[in-house]
């Protein structure tokens, strides 16, 4: 659960059951709920580092660790790591 005023999701790998889950790319969404009701569903931001930005067929991609490719008009902000890659 997500505190009301917002704050970050450290997600450990692991499904439900506490079971780890296999490698791979993975999206989320945030579901707000009113009385046990879901009233909204949204992505989620999330933070990865960037290996390279190129261009492709459909323009220009992000690249990012691991492999996963984002249209850079998908990204919202690009920042310096807090700390040694």
């Amino acid at each position: 659960a997500v505190p009301i005023g917002g704050g970050n999701i450290q997600w450990a790998g692991v499904d439900g059951a506490g079971a780890p889950l296999p490698a791979g790319l993975y999206s989320f969404e945030l579901e707000s709920l009113n009385q046990g009701q879901v009233t909204s569903t949204r992505p989620v931001e999330h933070y990865a580092l960037v290996d390279e930005a190129r261009q492709s067929a459909s323009g220009i991609e992000i690249v990012l660790r691991g492999g996963a490719a984002v249209a850079s008009s998908d990204v919202s902000a690009l920042r310096r790591p807090s700390a040694p890659v």
